[in-house]
């Protein structure tokens, strides 16, 4: 029974309508018939049939075979250690964003900053959103290691802020990708833990195009730098040396 309910939960993540992939489960002490999973969401109606794709009306479906009814949801309230789904009827664009923490997707509204749920944007080739679900587990990867200051800071730090490390550019693919399927600009965050002195980031240029792209104010109080014609953002470092 478990096994079969962890089935459906894991489709559900895939297809962007559950936010993590951790689901603590409590089975009934009494009749052992129940079983319960405690699942963080998107938005509400995050479980709703209307944002089902085939293979969680395949798996639905399947549990039938496993002798298991099929699932009931009860919503308890808001997570306190979430953000709110973005409510922007039309964003003017999105970001590419996580980090260590979050247990959001990886989709910000260019707008408000809040996470837009995965399946309100357009699937990969299989009907899921693996491309930026992987990205965003060697994303956090990458962010764990430096944080830590430990094991692997050098290349964590490398691969969060250089344009062309190996998971920049399978970030930016992933922009280039929504894009094209929303017609929004979606920006690429390059983050930088480390620098010589404030003047040395003060005149920063665009890594892509070596334009100017300091901002006069933060962007969503987090990016000092915008490249509209690349799509990038960055900060000031936060660790400077003078």
């Amino acid at each position: 029974m478990v096994d079969a309910a962890q089935g459906v939960l894991a489709i559900w993540y895939k297809n962007g309508q559950i936010a993590t992939d951790v689901w603590p489960a409590v089975v009934d002490a009494k009749s052992r018939a129940h079983v319960k999973f405690v699942v963080s969401l998107p938005h509400h109606d995050s479980l709703d049939e209307r944002h089902n794709n085939e293979y969680v009306a395949k798996e639905l479906e399947a549990l039938a075979e496993h002798g298991v009814g099929p699932p009931t949801i009860d919503i308890w309230g808001f997570d306190p250690g979430t953000l709110h789904a973005c409510g922007c009827a039309r964003p003017h664009s999105y970001i590419l964003f996580t980090h260590f923490l979050t247990k959001e997707g990886a989709i910000r509204c260019g707008d408000c900053f809040n996470p837009i749920p995965l399946y309100r944007l357009g699937a990969d080739d299989h009907g899921e959103y693996n491309y930026i679900l992987h990205w965003r587990a060697n994303y956090q990867a990458c962010d764990t290691l430096q944080i830590l200051c430990s094991v692997g800071e050098a290349f964590g730090e490398d691969q969060l802020f250089h344009h062309a490390s190996q998971l920049s550019l399978k970030g930016l693919e992933i922009c280039r990708k929504i894009a094209g399927k929303t017609g929004k600009p979606t920006y690429y965050y390059l983050f930088k833990s480390r620098g010589n002195t404030l003047d040395d980031e003060l005149n920063r240029r665009c890594p892509t195009c070596d334009d100017q792209w300091m901002l006069s104010e933060k962007w969503h109080g987090k990016f000092d730098f915008k490249c509209d014609k690349c799509c990038l953002l960055s900060n000031i470092a936060c660790d400077l040396e003078g």
